[in-house]
This record gives structure tokens, sequence and C-alpha cells, in this order.
């Protein structure tokens, strides 16, 4: 049963966008565009955080691959990483983190693009909506207050910005199932989501959303932010394979070498078959 609920979304620093005059990015073209623009090196400010460490970089990754068209695998569950939409994937993102990101990028995941955001240091970063919490806590983000919030903008092909659920299962070997049941219910109401969505964790009820106590002094743009993203997501960050650990180790690789202006083709191809030998055992 879903319990959280969060979707990948862009945040950006609002007074900086004003400062050069930048609207909120509608397309991929727009995004790199802006990063571009905002990138200073010599101040210490990167214009965007994108994860780049092997299989964690896969989760951010993955609406990029859905926004130029491409998927983890085709109808009859074989990996495409080698297609052209898949190659032109790595190749923008890698492209972007080379460009625009902090040196050592393919180093970051979350939590160096969070401390690096909240620090400061980078104009925008591309990740999960559960880090408003950490970007707006005035305690250890000097950026908190300035902070936009943007749906992940259109590839090419599609705006597909993935989504993330966290929920609460019932073991099959567990001897206790009715209480654990009534755990979930308790769990998933409405009371404990509300308790959580203050705290800033985006859940999974819809009602919680729309609830006047929380509305009352919610951030609207994230709010509209969270909801339009979770309306277009057709895909979660996931390949739907059983050894799903094993197969974001195999994929990480190719996302680093895109990133540091390798052969991203001939990484893909390795990743590729790695990818099938491992849903040949597992599924």
């Amino acid at each position: 049963m879903p319990v959280q609920l969060e979707s990948e979304i862009l945040f950006y620093r609002m007074d900086l966008f004003q400062e050069k005059g930048i609207e909120p990015p509608a397309t991929f073209d727009d995004l790199a565009a802006a990063a571009q623009a905002l990138h200073a090196p010599d101040k210490r400010l990167s214009g965007i955080g994108l994860r780049g460490k092997g299989a964690a970089a896969t989760s951010m990754f993955s609406s990029f691959l859905y926004g130029f068209g491409g998927d983890w695998l085709d109808q009859n569950k074989n990996p495409t990483l080698t297609t052209p939409e898949a190659i032109a994937a790595f190749k923008y993102y890698g492209d972007l983190a080379r460009n625009s990101g902090p040196r050592g990028a393919e180093n970051n995941s979350w939590p160096e693009n969070v401390a690096l955001f909240q620090q400061g240091s980078l104009a925008m970063f591309v990740d999960a909506s559960v880090f408003k919490v950490n970007v707006e806590d005035p305690s250890k983000s000097q950026v908190a207050g300035k902070v936009g919030y943007a749906v992940l903008p259109k590839g090419p092909v599609a705006q597909d910005p993935a989504s993330f659920v966290w929920g609460i299962s019932i073991s099959s070997q567990s001897k206790h199932k009715e209480a654990a049941w009534y755990f979930i219910q308790w769990a998933t109401s409405k009371p404990q989501t509300l308790e959580l969505l203050k705290r800033g964790i985006p859940v999974a009820r819809t009602s919680t959303w729309s609830d006047p106590s929380y509305t009352a002094e919610s951030n609207k743009q994230f709010d509209q932010v969270q909801q339009q993203s979770i309306a277009l997501s057709k895909h979660t960050y996931n390949p739907p394979v059983v050894s799903v650990a094993e197969v974001r180790d195999a994929i990480g690789p190719v996302i680093i070498a895109a990133i540091q202006g390798k052969d991203v083709a001939a990484a893909a191809e390795k990743a590729n078959n790695d990818v099938k030998n491992i849903i040949a055992t597992s599924g």
C-alpha cells in the first residue's frame, strides 16, 4: 500500500533566474541553455546538479530516457540501452552534467547535490520532490525562501517525470497478518499522512494534499508541481526487473562514461549485454 509518492522535479534559484531574466525551462533545450547561462565556476556556482554516481544516477536519468522516447526494456523484456533514443539520452545527460555541473559530477548523488544547493553552489538541481524539506530548512539551507519548483521539462519525444513510490506490504510468512493489516490502515490513514505532509514528506493519499490545515500554509508552487508531475508520470524510476540492484549497477557505468565524455555507445553495448544476462538468470 503506497504511503509516500515522490516525483522527479526541478529545483531552481528564483533570485538567480530573475537576475538573468530566465524563465523556468519548458524543454530539454531550455534546460541546457539555462544551465549554461547560470554556470559560473569562477563564482563557485554551477549551472545544474545531476546525479552521476553509478547506480544511484539511474533514478534521475530515467526521466531523461523517457523524455527521449526510450525505455529500459522492449515489449519482449529485452534491454534497450543501445537504441538511438537511449544513446541520445545518455549523451544529453552526460553533456549537461559535464558542461554545466560541478567538477566530479560522476561522484555525486543526492546527498552531495542537496548539500551543494543548500550552500548556494548550484543554480538548479534535478531530484526527488522529498528534498523540498531540506532546501527550505533555514537552519541548514542558505537558499531557503529563494527556491522555485518546476515540472521536469519536456524532452524531444515526451514529458514523463518518473515517480517514486514507497509502500508497506505484509510478508507472506507473517504470523500476524491481521494485525499487520490494521497497522497499514492506520499508517496510510488521512490523519497520519497529514502529519507526514506537514513535515515535508510527499504522501500518496490525494485528499491529504487538499486538506485546509495543510493548504493554509503550504507552498502552492510546490504543490502544483508535485501534482502535475504525478499526473504526467507514466513510469517509475526503476527498470522493471527482479534483480533491480544488479541491473542498476550494470547501467551506472554508461552514465559515468557519458559524463566523462567517453565512448557512450561502447559502454551502452556492454551494459545491454550485462543486463540481458542478469534478466536471463533472474527474470
